[in-house]
C-alpha cells in the first residue's frame, strides 16, 4: 500500500508543480516532515517547500516566545501566593503550576471565557441571565454548583470556593505578568494571533497534512488562511470510519472519526474522500493480539517479532510502538544484533542517567548527608559519592577534598541554594564526558541548573534548601535525553504521538491495555467536568476520540499487525486490552489470531560471565569446605551461584552501607542476639517457670544490657545517660524496638513453661565425606543455634516431648513461606526468593546434628520471628506439606542426602560458576556492577 505521505507529495507536486518555494506544509509534528521530504523529492527535482509545525506557523506571526517553563511556574507561584495568601513551597506547587498553566492553555487554545469559566456562582440563579449558555450547558452548571450551595460546608467545598474565588484573577494577573516580559505559553500566543484582523499570509499555498482534533483557536485559523484561496488540507483518515454516522455510530463521540467529520464540511479534503487510497481498512490484514503476564516479556518478544520473516530487513517500513514509554529501556537491550540501523524517536529519562545520579547524590550529601552534631559528612552519603565513577574518574584526591567534600553553607550575601546551584555547575562543568549520549545528558543538565541559576540571581526563586533538592529531582526526572541519528532510515521505535502521518508494513504495538490506550488516566484538572464540558474545553470522552484515532490510522494501511498487552492484574492496573482491540473483536471486520506470549521462550541470552573452576579455584574450594562452610555460604550459592564465587571464593565482601545515624538490620540483629544470650545463658540445664521469666524481666535490667551492646557495635566509649545522649532519633527509636522484642520474646515464652533450656548460641558442626571429581574429600559443615530448648507439646491428646531448635528472627516473615512442599523445595534455586528457603535449610540443617545426639527425643525445627510473636495462634514449626516437623528423623536422611548433592555441586571441577537465570535478583545484588559485562 502507497504510504500517505507519498499520495501526498504526488498531490501536491500535481496541483502546485516543482517549485514549492513559496509553499509553507504545516505537520501536527516535527518528525512527518523528514519522512515527507524523502516521498517529495523521490526521482524529481524540486524547489523545497518549508516545513513548519502548527506551533511554529502560529509563533511566526507572534511578537511574544515561548517561555521557559521553569519560569512561567516560578512567576505564577509569586502570583498565586499573593492571591491566595498561601504559605505552600515552591515544590509542593510546582506540579499544581504545570497544571493550573495546562488549564490556562487549554481555555485559550478552546477561545473560551474565562471570566465566565472562572466566575463564583454563589446564587445558581444567576446562571438565568448568562444568555450565552445554550441550555444543555446551563444544565451541566447547575448540576456542578448545586453541590457547592446550601448550609453544609466541607472542607473540600470550601478549598475548591477558595481558589475558584482567585483563579480567575491568577490568570489574568500571569498573563499580564507574562506579556510584559514579552513572552507567553501556547494557548496564549495561539490566541493572540487568531484575535490579530492584520495577520498578512505572505506564502503563495498553505499546505495543512495530517491533522486530526483541532482546537477551536486553530480552526479558527485554518479557516482565515481558508477565507484567502491559499489553503489545502490533507485529511489522513480511512472511510471504515470517516461515514459511521448516528444512529449506526458504533463509538459515537468516541468514534476515530469524530473530529474530522466536523472539518471537512469548512475544510474540505484536497483529494476526494471517496477515493480507493482512503479503503484501507477493509482490505487483508495479518493481525495477532498477544497476551502477556508482565511487560518485560513483551519487550523480550521484540527479539523475535523482529528477526521472524526477516521484518527488520524492511527498516523504516518496521515499526515498534509503545504504548507506555516506559518499556524503552527494556526493548533497548532487547534489539537484537542483525539490527544494523535503528531509530529512537523517544527520549531516554534522564533521571536515569549518570550524571543526574551524581547531581541526586551531591545534593544528598549537602542536605541529609551533613551532620551538625558531628559537624561532617555522613559516612553513607560521602562514600556513595566516593564510588560515583564521574568522581573517580575526573576527579584528582585533592580536587575531591577542595570541591566535592567541602560543606556549603549560606554567606552574608548569598543565599544558600544560590551557592548550592553554582556549585553543582562547577562539578559537572569538570566531567570531560567523551561518549555523545552521556554528553547530552550533562548538557541537559548543565542547562537545567544554568536557568534555575538565571532565576535565582533574577530573585524569583527564594526556597530552602531541601525544597531546592525535590525541586531539581523533579524537573530532571521530567526530561529526556534525545537519541541522535538520521529519523529516516532504519526500524522506528517510538512512541503512539509520533507515528501521526506515518505508515508501516510490519508494526508490534506494545503494552496496549486500556490504562495506556487511551491514555486519558490522568485527567488531573482545576476545572471540574461539567465546567470544561458546558465551555467546550477538552474532556476525556475528546482524548478517547483522539487515541482511537491514533489507533485506527496507524492500523489502517498497516498489512503485518501485532498488538500484545499485559493480562495480570497489578500496580493498580486492570489487565484488560484495550477498549479498541475489543471494538475490533466485536466489529469481525477482520481475522484477528490470539497468542499467548511465554516467558520461558523468550528469555534473551544473560550477558552475566560465566566462571569455569580452574585448577586455582579448586584449590581455594577444598580450603573453604575443609575449614567450615555455613549454611549461609550454601543458601548464597541456591541464590545465584556467581554471587557465591565473588563473596566466598574471591572474598569481595558486600559494601558498608551502613550510616552512622542508623542502625543497619545486621547490628540491629546482632545487638537482639547477644542480649538474649546473656538473658538465658545463666539458665543452661534449668528448667524455666513463669516465675523465673518474671524474675528475668525485673532483675536483669534489659534497657542497660541492649545499650551495652548497642555501645559496642557502634564503637562508642561512653555509657549510661551520656551513651543515650549520643545516639540519633533513629538509633534512639531502634533500641526501643530492641527492647520491646527482647520483652516480647519472654512473654511468648510463658506459654512454653516449664521448659528447659538446654544451651544457647550453641556451636554445631559436622563433617561428611562428598565427590568431588574423581576423589573423595571430607567437607566440614557448621554453624550456631541461637537456642536448643525442650519443651511439652500435645501429641494426638496426650503430652510429649521433643527439642525444639529455636533460629531468632527479627525481620516479618509470610505465614505461607514457612511451609515447603517437600524436602527438594528447600534447594530449588527457583523457590529461593518466593519461599524461605535459606531459612529451612539453616533450621533443618541444625536440627540433623542434634538430632544425632539425643537419639530418644524428638527435634523439630523452630523459626521464631519476634515481630509476630504476641499474635494469635502464632506456631513456630515449620511445616512440610502444610504438616509440622515434630521430628525431623522423618526428613534427616533425605535432607542429608539432597545438602550433600549440593556440596558436590559445588566442588565439581566440570561445573562452573554461572549466573542465575531469573535477573530480579539482579537489581539490588552487591557485586552486580561485577557481574555485568561492559
Amino acid at each position: 500500500m502507497k504510504a500517505f505521505l507519498e499520495i501526498v507529495a504526488n498531490d501536491i507536486i500535481e496541483k502546485i508543480g516543482n517549485d514549492l518555494s513559496r509553499t509553507a506544509v504545516i505537520f501536527p509534528n516535527k518528525r512527518a516532515s523528514l519522512f515527507f521530504n524523502d516521498a517529495l523529492v523521490k526521482d524529481r527535482p524540486i524547489w523545497s517547500p518549508t516545513y513548519l509545525t502548527i506551533s511554529e506557523l502560529f509563533q511566526s506571526y507572534s511578537d511574544l516566545a515561548i517561555g521557559d517553563s521553569i519560569k512561567m511556574i516560578c512567576d505564577l507561584y509569586q502570583i498565586y501566593k499573593t492571591c491566595t495568601g498561601s504559605t505552600e513551597e515552591l515544590d509542593h506547587f510546582f506540579s499544581w503550576g504545570q497544571l493550573m498553566i495546562s488549564d490556562f492553555d487549554d481555555i485559550d487554545k478552546s477561545m473560551a471565557d474565562a471570566r465566565q469559566i472562572f466566575k463564583n456562582i454563589a446564587n445558581i440563579h444567576e446562571l438565568d441571565s448568562l444568555e450565552y449558555l445554550t441550555a444543555e450547558q446551563k444544565e451541566l452548571l447547575q448540576r456542578f454548583f448545586s453541590s457547592f450551595n446550601g448550609a453544609y460546608n466541607s472542607n473540600l467545598k470550601n478549598n475548591f470556593l477558595r481558589i475558584w474565588d482567585k483563579i480567575g484573577e491568577i490568570y489574568n494577573l500571569f498573563r499580564e505578568n507574562l506579556r510584559g516580559q514579552n513572552i507567553g505559553y501556547e494557548g496564549m500566543i495561539y490566541r493572540d494571533v487568531v484575535e490579530n484582523e492584520n495577520i498578512e499570509f505572505d506564502y503563495d499555498h498553505y499546505v495543512f497534512v495530517g491533522f486530526n482534533v483541532l482546537q477551536t483557536v486553530e480552526y479558527s485559523f485554518l479557516r482565515k488562511i481558508q477565507a484567502t484561496g491559499k489553503a489545502l488540507f490533507y485529511w489522513d483518515i480511512d472511510k471504515y470510519y470517516l461515514y459511521i454516522k448516528e444512529p449506526n455510530n458504533k463509538w459515537g463521540i468516541t468514534s476515530p472519526g469524530y473530529f474530522i467529520r466536523q472539518y471537512i464540511q469548512n475544510l474540505p479534503s484536497a483529494i476526494d474522500l471517496s477515493s480507493e487510497v482512503f479503503d484501507n481498512m477493509s482490505k487483508n490484514k495479518s493481525i495477532t493480539f498477544l497476551s502477556s503476564t508482565t511487560e518485560n516479556i513483551q519487550a523480550h518478544y521484540v527479539t523475535t517479532w523482529l528477526k521472524d520473516n526477516d521484518r527488520y530487513k524492511d527498516g523504516n517500513r518496521t515499526a515498534i510502538v509503545m504504548c507506555d514509554e516506559n518499556l524503552l529501556q527494556s526493548i533497548i537491550y532487547c534489539v537484537p544484533d542483525e539490527v544494523s540501523d535503528i531509530n529512537i524517536t523517544s527520549g531516554y529519562p534522564l533521571g536515569q542517567s549518570a550524571v543526574a545520579s551524581l547531581i541526586s547524590l551531591l545534593m544528598s550529601l549537602q542536605t541529609v548527608g551533613w551532620s551538625n552534631r558531628r559537624n561532617d559528612f555522613l559516612r553513607r552519603q560521602k562514600t556513595a559519592v566516593e564510588r560515583h565513577p564521574y568522581i573517580q574518574q575526573f576527579f584528582t584526591d585533592e580536587e575531591r577534598k577542595d570541591i566535592i567534600y567541602k560543606h556549603i553553607i549560606e554567606t552574608e550575601n548569598t543565599p544558600i541554594v544560590k551557592n548550592i546551584n553554582s556549585w553543582l555547575i562547577k562539578i559537572i562543568c569538570k566531567l570531560k564526558i567523551e561518549d555523545n549520549f552521556n554528553r547530552e545528558a550533562l548538557y541537559r543538565c548543565y542547562t537545567i541548573l544554568n536557568r534555575l541559576q538565571n532565576i535565582i540571581n533574577e530573585g524569583s526563586l527564594n526556597i530552602n534548601l531541601n525544597t531546592y533538592r525535590r525541586l531539581v529531582n523533579q524537573i530532571i526526572s521530567q526530561t529526556s535525553v534525545p537519541f541522535h541519528g538520521e529519523p529516516a532510515i532504519g526500524v522506528q521505535i517510538m512512541g503512539v504521538l509520533e507515528t501521526r502521518n506515518l505508515d508501516f508494513k510490519h508494526l508490534l504495538l506494545l503494552s496496549c491495555n486500556d490504562s495506556n490506550m487511551p491514555n486519558v488516566h490522568n485527567d488531573t484538572s482545576f476545572i471540574p467536568y461539567n465546567i470544561r464540558k458546558a465551555f467546550g474545553l477538552t474532556t476525556p470522552e475528546k482524548k478517547v476520540a483522539l487515541y482511537s484515532y491514533y489507533f485506527y490510522r496507524l492500523l489502517q494501511r498497516c498489512e503485518d499487525i501485532s498488538i500484545a498487552y499485559n493480562n495480570s492484574t497489578e500496580d493498580g492496573k486492570t489487565g484488560e486490552k484495550s477498549q479498541f482491540m475489543l471494538q475490533m473483536m466485536v466489529d469481525g471486520t477482520h481475522d484477528i489470531k490470539f497468542e499467548t506470549l511465554q516467558a520461558r521462550n523468550l528469555c534473551k541470552t544473560n550477558n552475566r560471565p560465566t566462571i569455569n573452576k580452574s585448577k586455582d579455584i579448586m584449590t581455594t574450594l577444598y580450603e573453604i569446605f575443609s575449614e567450615k562452610i555455613s549454611p549461609s555460604a550454601l543458601n548464597r550459592y541456591l541464590r545465584c551461584p556467581l554471587q557465591y564465587y565473588y563473596n566466598y571464593v574471591k572474598g569481595i565482601k558486600e559494601p558498608d552501607e551502613e550510616d552512622e545515624d542508623e542502625l543497619s538490620n545486621i547490628k540491629f540483629g546482632t545487638i537482639f542476639h547477644e542480649v538474649a544470650e546473656k538473658l538465658y545463658k545463666p539458665y543452661e540445664g534449668q528448667v524455666i517457670t513463669e516465675s523465673i521469666i518474671s524474675d528475668i524481666d525485673k532483675k536483669q535490667s534489659i534497657e542497660s544490657l541492649v545499650d551495652e551492646s548497642m555501645a559496642k557495635n557502634l564503637d562508642s566509649n561512653k555509657k549510661g545517660i551520656e551513651f543515650i545522649k549520643s545516639l540519633s532519633g533513629i538509633q534512639l527509636i531502634s533500641r526501643e524496638v530492641i527492647v520491646r522484642y527482647l520483652k516480647n520474646m519472654l512473654i511468648y515464652d510463658k506459654k512454653f513453661c516449664p521448659f528447659r533450656i538446654i544451651e544457647v548460641e550453641k556451636k554445631l558442626k559436622k563433617e561428611i565425606e562428598v565427590i568431588s571429581g574423581d576423589k573423595t574429600i571430607t567437607v566440614s559443615l557448621g554453624g550456631t543455634a541461637d537456642r536448643i530448648d525442650e519443651i511439652s507439646y500435645d501429641s494426638n491428646g496426650y503430652l510429649d516431648k521433643k527439642i525444639r531448635v529455636v533460629d531468632y528472627k527479627t525481620g516479618t516473615y509470610n505465614k505461607e513461606k514457612l511451609s515447603m512442599p517437600d524436602i527438594e523445595s528447600i534447594f530449588n534455586t527457583e523457590l529461593v526468593t518466593k519461599k524461605h528457603c535459606d531459612y529451612f535449610l539453616q533450621t533443618f540443617f541444625y536440627c540433623c546434628l542434634v538430632s544425632e545426639k539425643v537419639k530418644d527425643t524428638a527435634v523439630s525445627p523452630s523459626l521464631l520471628f519476634i515481630q509476630h510473636a504476641l499474635a494469635e495462634d502464632y506456631d513456630i514449626t515449620l511445616k512440610i506439606s502444610k504438616e509440622q516437623v515434630n521430628d525431623i528423623s522423618t526428613y534427616s536422611n533425605e535432607f542429608m542426602q539432597r545438602l550433600k548433592l549440593l556440596i558436590e555441586e559445588i566442588l565439581n571441577p566440570d561445573k562452573p560458576f554461572s549466573p542465575t537465570t531469573d535477573l530480579t535478583r539482579c537489581d539490588n545484588c552487591p557485586w552486580e556492577n561485577l557481574c555485568r559485562k561492559k
